[in-house]
């Protein structure tokens, strides 16, 4: 199948759901950063899971959007990706 979309956003959503962005969770694992807080609620480490669908900030920019939070909660990189 294509996907008409700016490749810039297609690289962007493909590092989103491999896992391959570095939140600060993967950062203070390999020693560049020192705390791994989520620098906008500052309460929970700053995963991908966290920046997309657990952070107030994220639930309230999808709500902005009209998306619903209990899509955003079910919504599961797994079920996408398959379990490894």
């Amino acid at each position: 199948w294509v996907i008409r979309a700016n490749p810039r956003i297609f690289h962007f959503v493909w590092r989103v759901l491999y896992l391959n962005l570095n939140a600060k969770t993967q950062l203070c694992y390999r020693l560049i950063v020192a705390d791994n807080l989520c620098p906008v609620c500052k309460c929970f480490p700053e995963t991908i899971d966290h920046v997309f669908r657990e952070c107030p900030s994220a639930s309230h920019c999808w709500s902005c959007i009209g998306i619903p939070s209990e899509v955003i909660s079910s919504f599961s990189l797994t079920f996408i990706l398959g379990s490894s």
